[in-house]
């Protein structure tokens, strides 16, 4: 039985249904400079819980929504048991999508940068 299998690049549209159709997306960020791991919004949004290392910028997501588990940097054994837990109680880590974009919604990411900018101009 085939467990890996390559996609190849998804389109956007692809992406999504691609996220829809996962259990869950693990995050095993080793590094501590991965600044936020947009995959895991991109997942969420679609209603897919993740599970990501306890990285200052990465942990972010997970800490705001609930929508997952947090686990120590380079533990394989946290991954397994938290892929399992997980499992076994997905639907109590699935949030609505509205939940999810008052905290990452696009407009409102340009919005706090126009106003980052402007203030930097004045």
């Amino acid at each position: 039985k085939n467990y890996v299998v390559y996609l190849g690049t998804l389109s956007y549209n692809d992406l999504a249904y691609f996220y829809r159709n996962l259990d869950l997306l693990v995050l095993p960020s080793i590094n501590s400079t991965d600044a936020f791991g947009m995959v895991q919004i991109e997942a969420m949004l679609s209603g897919t819980p993740v599970i990501v290392s306890n990285l200052p910028g990465i942990r972010v997501p997970v800490k705001k929504t609930g929508m997952g588990k947090i686990i120590s940097v380079g533990n394989q054994n946290a991954i397994c048991k938290k892929i399992i837990e997980l499992i076994k109680t997905r639907k109590k880590y699935v949030q609505p999508r509205s939940k999810i974009k008052q905290f990452f919604d696009i407009k409102k990411t340009v919005n706090a940068y126009e106003k980052i900018l402007n203030d930097q101009s004045n």
